[in-house]
């Protein structure tokens, strides 16, 4: 019973969040022309050296990349898959510490809410999810001033022009289990 506990703890294995209309401008390592956002997903996942990736479907140009950048820019045209378990963090600030996040502007991540803060700024909500084992996203309500932590990120976001959404990035154990 022991290969039990040795499941992801994230529901239904998602390896990326998904964000439409979104950009991760800059880290590129590999761009591949003529594709689709479902070879762009294969692709970064097979690579340990891909942690996200844009797909631009006006040109079906698909650009891998080292790392997520830590904010991601609007762009009508494009998707941006982010690795939850990256082999690299994005680069952290000096004043940083602890878990590295990717923030998504205008953007909701719908569900696996396990808590809610009433009247927290953000920086509060950011630092409470940091702090907590269980949070691997939050979504902040800009208009409310409410704080929602997230067991898991929901696989794709969803447009909210007051909401700002945080995804934390979980490094890779160092040992690869086998994929079964």
């Amino acid at each position: 019973s022991a290969c039990i506990f040795a499941a992801p703890a994230l529901a239904g294995e998602n390896k990326f969040v998904f964000v439409p209309r979104a950009d991760s401008p800059g880290n590129d390592h590999f761009r591949v022309d003529n594709s689709s956002l479902e070879e762009c997903e294969r692709r970064c996942e097979a690579q340990s050296e891909c942690n996200a990736f844009t797909y631009n479907q006006l040109q079906s140009v698909c650009l891998l990349k080292y790392s997520a950048n830590r904010q991601l820019t609007f762009y009508a045209f494009a998707v941006t898959g982010v690795k939850l378990f990256p082999s690299v963090r994005p680069t952290a600030s000096a004043t940083e510490s602890g878990p590295s996040f990717v923030i998504l502007s205008q953007a909701d991540s719908p569900g696996n809410d396990y808590s809610r803060l009433d009247h927290s700024p953000f920086e509060d909500c950011r630092s409470s999810c940091a702090a907590d084992d269980r949070c691997n996203a939050f979504t902040y309500n800009h208009a409310r001033g409410v704080c929602f932590l997230k067991r898991v990120a929901n696989q794709w976001t969803t447009f909210f022009a007051w909401a700002t959404t945080g995804i934390k990035l979980s490094l890779q154990p160092k040992e690869k289990t086998p994929n079964s």
